[in-house]
């Protein structure tokens, strides 16, 4: 098994602001995703995807018709044609920005979870405070598995130490 950092905190933390610094400090090759916040006049109104091989889809909006997260829906066949294939692909580190409601509509996401990190050494992911049952006990027990709680005043100092772990490896 490989090394599992997560990192979690209150939504606008910087959990994902985090894990885009992160990003030239990882090994390669990495796969993975992170999320970016979509904005009209200044207004949220949806979430995209960036894979980290460059492609992008949109993983909630305002569109109708979709599994609901707050005001969002959720673009589960658009998350799963981008997400499922990057993850596919053979790497050193892999990262997941974020494990929360949205993706966990997923049902092939959620599938693909107890096996990170015995596919990749090193697993870098941002989580929700508060994650179901099913997914917490995945990693409950795991020595290799390291959490960091993200705050506006001790993003510096995670910085430091996840790099520091990476490092390591």
């Amino acid at each position: 098994m490989g090394l599992a950092i997560f990192i979690t905190g209150r939504a606008g933390c910087g959990k994902t602001t985090l894990v885009k610094k992160l990003l030239p400090n990882l090994p390669q090759p990495t796969v993975g995703f992170y999320t970016e916040e979509i904005r009209d006049r200044g207004n949220r109104v949806g979430f995209l995807i960036q894979a980290i091989r460059g492609v992008k889809g949109v993983l909630a909006d305002l569109s109708p018709g979709a599994p609901r997260v707050g005001k969002y829906r959720v673009r589960v066949e658009e998350f799963e044609e981008l997400v499922l294939p990057e993850l596919a692909q053979p790497a050193v580190c892999c990262v997941i920005d974020e494990i929360g409601k949205m993706e966990l509509h997923s049902q092939k996401f959620r599938a693909l979870l107890p096996d990170l990190t015995l596919r990749f050494p090193i697993l870098l992911a941002t989580r929700a405070l508060f994650l179901p049952e099913e997914i917490e006990r995945i990693w409950k027990n795991a020595s290799d598995v390291r959490i960091f709680t993200l705050t506006p005043t001790n993003r510096e100092e995670i910085y430091q130490k996840v790099r520091l772990h990476i490092q390591e490896i």
